[in-house]
């Protein structure tokens, strides 16, 4: 099953079709009845991937450019967002275009029905858009954002944002979650906003002006995260409501580990945290049905029995996807020249996972 890639893919387009303290500021959200998770950090595990992998894809890439963020996936095209630049390849690994953006790219998405690619982009807050694109690479449209994105998702009609703002009067950041209608352009304002105090790491202030950020989905539902929060909310109507709190064994000694170089969410049934303690970053799975969870070392998350091309790490959930995650692994790292029945090229191997249900 997880070998013979043209089978896979016929199967898979199918399944696609004030200062230092923190505060809230209140807009519709409330912590009362969230589940709390609780991480002990001084046990950790390594995940099999045939435990947790229902379906593989791998996609032997030609070279990639330096600096990829995210990706989107349609059922004909990996586009992948880096710094400044989307790259789309096809689901053969193959380059077909850079599509240019105006600024640093800060997400992506998109809608596979219109054929239709949204990438947040700008170096500022007052300049900062949301891009819209065709399959092509054509700009179609722009929209106006509210400040500096730190993510997007797509999702029946409207696009979500996250974004965030920088108060130079006393070295706050604004954190904010807004959607706007794609079909009117309007936005429908802010449902959720939290301040965070100065981040100062070795006596600098780092980060002013952004945060980690993502949105996933979990039954149908879009749930949104930032690094520095401690709590995962699900978007409801016009509110966004806790959906599940995180909380380490270990408490945050430093900025540094309060905030995460990766954000939060859902795969399908497994929640998604990413955390660092002590110098090590980790990364936590939580089969929410079972409630059985997987603690592990960010070089060790899970390793490849499938394919046997040792660990897998940088687990990132597939925009727009539910129960998707990808991973890439670098071509150096395979010893191999092929992966399955699939030659490798000079790029990484990317690793499309459908989780188990």
């Amino acid at each position: 099953m997880f070998h013979n890639l043209s089978n896979t893919m016929i199967a898979f387009k199918r399944i696609i079709g004030k200062y230092l303290l923190l505060f809230f500021i209140p807009l519709s959200v409330s912590l009362h009845g969230q589940r709390t998770v609780r991480i002990n950090v001084s046990e950790t595990t390594v995940i099999k991937l045939s435990e947790i992998a229902r379906d593989v894809i791998p996609i032997a890439m030609e070279k990639l450019p330096s600096g990829v963020q995210n990706i989107f996936l349609s059922d004909e095209y990996v586009f992948l967002q880096s710094i400044s630049s989307v790259f789309q390849y096809d689901l053969a690994g193959k380059f077909i275009r850079n599509i240019p953006c105006e600024g640093y790219a800060r997400g992506i998405s998109g809608d596979t029905v219109k054929r239709e690619i949204y990438v947040p982009a700008g170096v500022t807050e007052s300049d900062n858009k949301i891009y819209c694109y065709d399959y092509s690479g054509k700009l179609k449209r722009t929209y106006r954002s509210k400040g500096l994105a730190t993510g997007c998702l797509f999702d029946k009609g409207r696009l979500w944002i996250l974004y965030s703002r920088f108060f130079p009067d006393d070295k706050t950041t604004g954190l904010y979650i807004s959607g706007i209608d794609l079909q009117t352009g309007r936005d429908m304002g802010i449902l959720y906003e939290r301040r965070h105090g100065p981040d100062i790491y070795n006596g600098r202030l780092v980060c002013p002006a952004s945060s980690s950020g993502q949105f996933t989905l979990h039954n149908q539902t879009v749930i949104a995260s930032f690094g520095y929060d401690s709590v995962i909310y699900q978007i409801k109507g016009q509110k966004a409501v806790p959906f599940m709190a995180r909380e380490i064994s270990t408490p945050a000694k430093t900025s540094f580990e309060t905030r995460s170089e990766f954000s939060h969410g859902c795969i399908g049934k497994y929640l998604l945290v990413n955390y660092r303690r002590g110098g090590q970053s980790y990364v936590y799975l939580e089969d929410m049905k079972s409630k059985k969870g997987y603690n592990t070392k960010y070089e060790e998350v899970i390793a490849d029995d499938i394919f046997n091309t040792g660990y897998l790490k940088t687990v990132r959930p597939v925009n727009g996807r539910e129960g998707y995650f990808y991973v890439f692994k670098e071509r150096g790292e395979i010893v191999a020249n092929t992966v399955g029945n699939v030659p490798l090229k000079d790029g990484p191997v990317l690793f499309i996972v459908k989780t188990k249900q």
